[in-house]
């Protein structure tokens, strides 16, 4: 019988991908073979043996529940895994960026602090504690507010930190604006990757990325401070959010990113901080261009990271869990004042406190019962995604996301299922690509 997890998307006139959304793995057939297998008569069809093995054609029922079980109990052995730990250095923020999640949380309560060095050493050593048997799969980033606010403890920080260990992944996100050429030349030599936000061109950028206390242009300031970043050779990617002007000037902002020397890019995805009924428009256009855009990136020699992401698992068939590592709580985010949250969109938020790391274990926070609702944010628990056809590569939504536009965290973050079900469309039709030179290849 036919998997009910069998999809089929049509490639072109007489050929179509046929594949199990819980495997994605790919067999392409002419509209004849896939007649023969709508109707079942498997003993016609030549290449019975991979429908089989890839989960397209099945036995009886229990082959799709044994292969349903076994993500569950992957899911079983992933959660509460901790992995990435999020380090608040301070909440003030020299812009006041138009989009900015976390100002925008519906839970913000707008309070302004600053991490001491005790809570800072006291985080890092519990989480290294937690990591140091998958040290090389942890990641350790300092994010704000501007964590350079705080640059006298963010310096001793990633110090004690490579003391420890100089395989841990260290990130920086930053706006860029107080980045110095003594700071670049240190997250160099301490092999720190930066994360700096960019959306492009001065016009569309300085739109929604705007100073708090000046009308200097942002733009112009970041701009000087790439050629820092390139001159010292410091590793970073620019952080680009896809809004409106974004995608409506999409060849003047890849343009530009070229022109600047930039190497890494990667596409946030736009979040809605207030319901808006042009969402679900406005993430069709968006999706289009991100997914264009990775092959004109491609072109200019600049690297799309999210994309990027997707091709390689999709490669390496890796069934994505999360698109975040708040949801089955493989990641902790850790407040000013040693407050814990899971994820780091609700830093502002009292609501989601789990628990302070100055006195708490990191088991202990992880097991509070207040943070049972990140175990059950996985795709495959949902109803809603396990018929998708973008069930392997989605990961879900944003929860944030879904509180705004849903009201609530855990409902399905349905404006991010338009953008992963065209990039299983982007990806299959690749794919169809490199098929098909193959074949040629062989043929000749």
């Amino acid at each position: 019988m036919i998997s009910k997890f069998t999809k089929v998307k049509k490639i072109k006139i007489n050929t179509y991908a046929v594949f199990n959304s819980l495997t994605m793995q790919l067999v392409f057939l002419n509209h004849k073979e896939l007649k023969l297998l709508i109707k079942e008569k498997f003993d016609q069809l030549n290449n019975i043996n991979k429908l089989k093995e890839f989960g397209i054609v099945i036995n009886d029922q229990n082959d799709d529940e044994i292969a349903f079980d076994k993500l569950r109990t992957a899911i079983i052995n992933h959660s509460k895994k901790i992995r990435i730990m999020y380090l608040i250095l301070t909440t003030n923020c020299n812009l006041a960026c138009k989009y900015c999640f976390v100002e925008n949380n519906p839970n913000n309560t707008k309070c302004r602090e600053i991490m001491t060095e005790e809570t800072c050493t006291i985080a890092i050593s519990k989480f290294l504690n937690e990591v140091k048997n998958c040290i090389d799969e942890a990641q350790i980033i300092f994010y704000g507010g501007e964590p350079l606010i705080n640059n006298n403890l963010l310096s001793k920080a990633i110090k004690m930190i490579r003391n420890y260990s100089q395989s841990l992944k260290v990130t920086v996100l930053t706006n860029g604006t107080l980045l110095t050429k003594e700071i670049c030349e240190f997250f160099k030599n301490n092999n720190v990757g930066v994360g700096l936000s960019l959306d492009g061109p001065k016009k569309i950028n300085d739109k929604n990325r705007i100073f708090k206390y000046s009308n200097e242009s942002v733009y112009n300031v970041v701009k000087d401070k790439i050629k820092l970043l390139n001159e010292t050779n410091c590793p970073y990617c620019v952080s680009a959010t896809a809004t409106k002007a974004v995608v409506n000037h999409g060849h003047k902002v890849l343009k530009d990113f070229k022109e600047l020397g930039i190497n890494n890019v990667f596409w946030n995805l736009f979040h809605f901080s207030k319901q808006d009924s042009h969402a679900d428009k406005f993430y069709k256009k968006m999706s289009k261009f991100i997914l264009k855009s990775y092959d004109r990136l491609n072109k200019l020699n600049i690297k799309e990271g999210r994309i990027l992401d997707h091709i390689n698992l999709f490669i390496d068939n890796i069934f994505k869990f999360q698109s975040c590592g708040a949801v089955g709580l493989n990641q902790i985010t850790v407040q000013p004042n040693g407050d814990v949250c899971i994820c780091q969109g609700d830093q502002r938020s009292k609501d989601n406190v789990c628990g302070n790391i100055n006195i708490s274990s990191i088991p202990d926070i992880l097991n509070n019962p207040i943070n049972d609702k990140w175990n059950h944010m996985y795709t495959i628990q949902n109803q809603e995604c396990q018929n998708c056809e973008a069930l392997f590569v989605c990961g879900g939504g944003c929860p944030l996301q879904a509180l705004v536009l849903e009201g609530d965290q855990q409902k399905l973050d349905k404006t991010s299922c338009i953008f992963y079900k065209k990039l299983v469309d982007w990806l299959i039709k690749k794919c169809y690509k490199v098929y098909i030179s193959e074949v040629k290849n062989d043929n000749s």
